[in-house]
């Protein structure tokens, strides 16, 4: 076997870009055996293999369990090849996939399903390394990610969404002691889980401890891209123009899931109603009034998802001090939680 086998697991929007990047110069290098997407402007070199690529993007992000099934035994042959290929080397057999611990979108497949396949695919004897930033840049990162995809609703809705449908999107993964407790569940004991905790300053101090074969270095951070709060409202208005009012759940329709809990002197409820009899018309404010930084700081201070994830910070906190050896913490998990 390897001389030991590191996947990194996610999550989104948290250095995976710089990270894959390192990996991709150590692999030329031949410092390792890597699995994992490749930066790169040639896209005919982003992975090793059209089956590389289906198991990362499809095996363990959308497929159903039929075809998954079916493509089970050569999806394991590669990992063994990549294993054998590393023993032969005595280099580390390094994985990275930022989505396999965030049901990013709400079309992937949940994520205790794609850790259930991370087991069944890779050794017992592995360290499955998860990275948490501060969960209200996170939540503002997952909007742009949103809106990018057709999201047509404003950041308001977006909060009211996050929160009202959190038993199926991605808010689980931004908490610490809830993916603890997917991960437990679903890898071997033999299974090592290292959390890296750390805020949008990059510490590239916490990532050379925790992936130590990798040349890590300030000048390899890649910076994100992505637009502008302020210019994803405008493109979430073109996106409504464009669509059927694209939700969260990608649908127009879902009132239903709640009938029994609507309050139609909620506002929520109602905006909710709107768009599904109107289809594009969202309702949402002037974005020429929406300039100014901290309107989206008073959106989610007065959000329910903000109170939600208040309420249950000190828990949270509690409970990671209660785990056994078997978590290894790095960084400051304040930093994770400051702005709330």
């Amino acid at each position: 076997m390897a001389s030991s086998v590191i996947i990194h697991i996610g999550n989104p929007k948290s250095y995976s870009t710089t990270i894959q990047n390192s990996a991709s110069l150590c692999e030329r290098n031949n410092g390792i055996v890597y699995t994992g997407f490749r930066p790169n402007e040639d896209l005919t070199s982003w992975y090793q293999s059209a089956l590389e690529s289906k198991l990362l993007n499809v095996g363990l992000r959308y497929q159903n369990r039929f075809h998954f099934n079916e493509m089970f035994q050569q999806y394991q042959d590669y990992v063994g090849s990549q294993l054998v290929l590393a023993e032969q080397q005595q280099l580390e057999y390094f994985v990275s996939s930022e989505n396999i611990a965030m049901k990013g979108l709400t079309n992937e497949l949940d994520s205790y399903e794609k850790l259930r396949r991370l087991n069944s695919l890779f050794p017992e004897r592995k360290k499955c390394v998860l990275i948490f930033r501060n969960i209200k840049r996170a939540v503002y990162s997952m909007y742009k990610e949103y809106v990018n995809h057709g999201y047509s609703f404003n950041f308001q809705c977006f909060l009211n969404e996050v929160y009202k449908y959190r038993e199926f999107n991605f808010l689980d993964a931004l908490l610490p002691n809830l993916m603890l407790k997917q991960i437990a569940e679903t890898q071997s004991d033999k299974t090592t889980i290292e959390f890296v905790f750390t805020n949008n300053v990059p510490n590239y101090n916490l990532l050379k401890n925790s992936f130590s074969f990798l040349e890590l270095y300030g000048e390899a951070h890649r910076k994100n891209t992505s637009e502008s709060m302020q210019v994803c409202e405008v493109i979430s208005k073109l996106n409504a123009k464009n669509s059927i009012g694209l939700s969260m759940l990608g649908m127009s329709e879902t009132h239903r899931l709640f009938w029994h809990e609507l309050d139609k002197d909620d506002d929520f409820y109602w905006l909710k109603r709107r768009i599904i009899k109107q289809n594009i018309k969202v309702g949402i404010q002037s974005v020429c009034n929406s300039n100014n930084k901290n309107h989206f700081d008073q959106h989610f201070y007065n959000s329910a998802l903000y109170e939600y994830l208040k309420a249950n910070k000190q828990a949270m906190l509690h409970n990671l001090e209660k785990v056994d050896q078997v978590l290894v913490t790095r960084g400051d998990i304040e930093d994770v939680w400051q702005g709330i």
